[in-house]
């Protein structure tokens, strides 16, 4: 519509142009054809004065309407563009508010290699069994990850609540605490663990206070990063 509306503004600024330039030729192309003699019924020079303020009056008029539609077509598609804005903005909190927010490093108490490039690592998770007698879920949930390289497998635990929509949902490390046990979580390693090292980055727990035994040599921590922890192996892990 807005494309039509142009050209027919175009067109009939082009019209009146003609008019106000050359309003003879434009009278003998638009009327000579009529009459059998345009000569003795051309208009006067008065006639075509007049003829020339309509055609300046016209063009006036075409050129305040073409601005009209012009700021009128601009202001929708300013409105039509900040409406997406908001809309693409709404999706952005929503989706945020249905990420379950970050609750920090989580506990890990110790690894076992297992058979292949599977290794068993024994992390703190909100595992609690649901309260049948108020259908109450864990407060919080952990999360593991594992990078490696040719030297060590980093480990990172993080917490995070068990659901945005749960009536248990926490937000304080405290409360996880009181609500993890130790659970056992496999991850496939690219490559067998060998000699690499088990590092991480998360909060150690002693596998004593889990009845849980140490065995193996203790892992060289010499030229480790000072930022991550040596975790220690373990003979036994928690069963379900």
């Amino acid at each position: 519509m807005n494309v039509f509306l142009a050209i027919l503004l175009a067109a009939g600024f082009a019209v009146a142009l003609c008019w106000l330039i050359a309003p003879r030729w434009a009278w003998r192309r638009r009327f000579a054809w009529m009459f059998k003699n345009p000569d003795a019924v051309e208009p006067s020079d008065a006639a075509y004065r007049v003829m020339r303020v309509g055609a300046a009056v016209s063009m006036i008029v075409l050129t305040g309407l073409g601005i009209v539609f012009y700021c009128h077509a601009r202001d929708a598609h300013r409105s039509e563009a900040e409406a997406a804005e908001r809309a693409k903005q709404g999706e952005k909190v929503v989706e945020s508010a249905s990420r379950p927010a970050d609750l920090g490093p989580g506990r890990i108490v110790g690894y076992r290699s297992a058979a292949g490039n599977d290794l068993e690592l024994v992390v703190m998770d909100g595992d609690r069994p649901i309260d049948a007698n108020t259908a109450m879920p864990p407060d919080c949930t952990s999360s593991v990850s594992i990078t490696e390289d040719d030297r060590s497998v980093t480990v990172s635990v993080t917490r995070r609540p068990w659901s945005p929509s749960a009536n248990a949902v926490t937000d304080t490390p405290e409360k996880c605490d009181a609500s993890e046990r130790a659970v056992t979580v496999v991850k496939r390693l690219d490559a067998p663990l060998g000699d690499r090292r088990v590092v991480t980055d998360s909060t150690l727990v002693d596998p004593a206070t889990l009845s849980l035994h140490v065995g193996g040599t203790p892992p060289d921590s010499s030229g480790a990063d000072p930022a991550r922890t040596p975790v220690p192996a373990l003979i036994d892990v928690p069963t379900a």
